[in-house]
């Protein structure tokens, strides 16, 4: 379907567009460069519109209106000519939708209405405004005898049409639009309902390795109940490898039955940690404010992708060839230095066979360099360098003191030398056997006591919370859960459905982080909803019977009692158990209760 000039859902100013333009929205104005005949510059032309006020709301900014099929419904639309001339408009009703964004629009005037807009009949087709005045425009809706229940969204419009030279100096005609909504409630079983149809994620990281990056999440939503829906927004994303991350977001725009449109949410602090889930939890209200889908209607979307972890990997890279640089550097230092102490030592036995050969002893074989001088016992009083034997009486009276002296000189060298090598390059210490020791076990067997289901009790404040049972649990298992001193007159909402009254608390099955108080402003995320009721004080119970979620009634005394079947954790946070807390939007910490509970085979 090509939707041309649409109805922009804002109050708005209109300016000179040669393809025509339009508004819709509370109390809408819009404003022309004059009316036919006139000099634009001088004359200018503008309206206002809206719906005429009631006895219930006398500024109501859309028509609003409920009704059973079959039934005619008449409403009056108030038409204000704000400019100097006086204005011929057309008025007609069409159909809304969504935009791409998220705006409601309307129909192009050439495109026939299927919806609620073709159930309209007004009473004129055209009005005449005169400068400064105001003029009523009653209609009517006959709702269809097979009219679906649930919402039906539409406009009534104002139309100028006039002509006008465009830039080329053509005259050409140009249509300037106006109008306000109309939401039709049709009396039946409501269904509010989101649905995700598309779901995917854009990892954004960053070049330092010590910075985590970004996630943007896209997704498409489609409204496929009956009621036109807002809804809070929760993504979570949890890497296999590093914390996990999550973001709240701007409620969701209204957004109609039978359409959708795409949203985009960023959650900062997100480590790229191999593979990584991606969930988008969707909280939907009614938009309307007559009917509450905070917790029967929750919609969830997971996806799954792998992010590498490119900057650490790098950074290990770099540590490892380091590391590696360093063990070799100190490598072919060690080896230097060996070759230096070789050196010396073979240096020094040259020179010892020098001295030896000069005064007749036997030869040093330099082979056996690591023999001769691998420790001191080599080089001791008792052995080859001994004076009392090399130095005997006979010999010494055919060697001069000077030969004496050098002889004494060169093995004093030598003898340094071999100590150096022993303490630079120890030799590896003898084997050993070790003792071998006989250890004798004994198994002692111990019996472990079996599970006996227990019930729990919890208080805060005034209210008390009752399990009938917390451990030993299976799923399928049905609890009892009993409350009593919380708040009749207190908790009061601030969003529908109770805005402004006593709206009870959740009593939530559910799985729960830490923290997870509502009080503590953590959002949605750290509460998993697995199953819920709302205990809800009269009259607020009584008035609210047929609507979602479960509602149990709440005593004057502030007690209630549900029965509760036992769901399966999902392993979205640590805490499987049954808790409570104000609904409908209020806060109250002396009204937060936990009870943990454990899944395990009974006795």
């Amino acid at each position: 379907m090509r939707h041309a000039p649409r109805l922009l859902g804002a109050l708005a100013v209109l300016s000179t567009v040669v393809a025509g333009a339009s508004v819709v929205g509370p109390s809408a104005v819009g404003a022309l460069g004059s009316s036919p005949g006139q000099d634009r510059g001088t004359v200018p032309v503008s309206w206002s519109v809206a719906p005429a006020p009631s006895d219930g709301d006398p500024t109501r900014p859309n028509f609003v209106l409920e009704s059973e099929p079959g039934d005619v419904v008449r409403d009056t639309l108030v038409v204000e000519n704000l400019g100097e001339v006086n204005l011929l408009l057309g008025v007609y009703a069409s159909d809304a939708f969504n935009t791409p964004t998220g705006g409601i629009d309307l129909l192009a005037g050439d495109e026939e209405p299927t919806g609620v807009g073709s159930w309209v009949t007004l009473d004129e087709p055209s009005v005449t405004v005169p400068a400064g005045g105001t003029v009523e425009v009653p209609f009517s809706v006959r709702v269809p005898d097979d009219a679906t229940p649930g919402d039906h969204v539409g406009g009534i419009v104002t139309s100028l049409r006039i002509t006008e030279p465009d830039r080329s100096g053509t005259n050409v005609a140009v249509e300037r639009r106006l109008g306000t909504r109309l939401y039709l409630r049709v009396d039946g079983e409501l269904s509010p309902e989101l649905t995700f149809t598309e779901l995917s994620n854009t990892y954004r990281g960053t070049a330092n390795p010590f910075a985590p990056g970004s996630m943007d999440v896209t997704y498409r939503v489609e409204n496929t109940g009956n009621v036109r829906l807002r809804a809070t927004r929760a993504a979570v994303v949890d890497p296999t490898i590093g914390p996990r991350a999550s973001a709240e977001a701007a409620d969701m725009a209204e957004l109609l039955p039978g359409n959708s449109y795409e949203l985009t949410q960023r959650v900062d602090g997100v480590w790229p940690g191999g593979s990584t889930s991606t969930e988008v939890e969707l909280t939907p209200y009614d938009a309307g404010g007559a009917s509450d889908a905070d917790a029967a209607t929750v919609a969830i979307a997971r996806v799954s992708t792998t992010l590498t972890p490119w900057p650490q990997l790098v950074l290990l890279v770099g540590l490892v060839v380091l590391i590696v640089f360093l063990v070799l550097g100190r490598r072919r230092r060690e080896r230097h230095l060996r070759a230096s102490v070789d050196q010396a030592v073979a240096a020094a036995l040259v020179d010892a066979q020098k001295q030896q050969v000069a005064v007749g002893d036997p030869v040093l074989d330099p082979s056996r360099s690591h023999q001769q001088f691998s420790s001191t016992q080599r080089f001791s009083s008792t052995q080859r360098f001994s004076s009392t034997q090399r130095f005997s009486s006979t010999r010494s009276n055919t060697m001069s003191r000077s030969t004496t002296r050098q002889r004494g000189l060169v093995a004093a060298g030598a003898v340094t030398l071999a100590f150096v090598a022993t303490a630079c390059f120890p030799q590896a210490p003898p084997a050993t056997t070790a003792p071998t020791t006989t250890t004798s076990t004994t198994t002692t067997s111990t019996t472990v006591p079996a599970c006996v289901p227990e019930p729990a009790t919890a208080t805060n404040g005034a209210a008390t919370l009752t399990v009938s049972q917390a451990t030993c649990l299976a799923v399928g298992d049905e609890i009892t859960v009993t409350g009593s001193g919380y708040t009749t007159t207190g908790n009061v909402g601030t969003r529908p459905p109770f805005a402004a009254k006593p709206s009870g608390v959740y009593v939530v099955h559910g799985e729960f982080a830490d923290p997870w108080r509502p009080s503590t402003g953590v959002g949605s995320g750290s509460r998993k909803v697995l199953s819920q009721y709302w205990a809800v004080p009269e009259p607020t119970y009584t008035d609210n019977t047929n609507q979602l979620p479960p509602y149990a009634p709440m005593d004057a005394s502030g007690g209630f009692t549900v029965t509760v079947t036992v769901a399966a954790t999902t392993g979205t946070n640590p805490t499987l158990g049954i808790a409570t807390y104000p609904g409908s939007g209020a806060t109250n910490a002396n009204e937060e209760i936990l009870i943990p509970l454990t899944l395990e085979p009974a006795a």
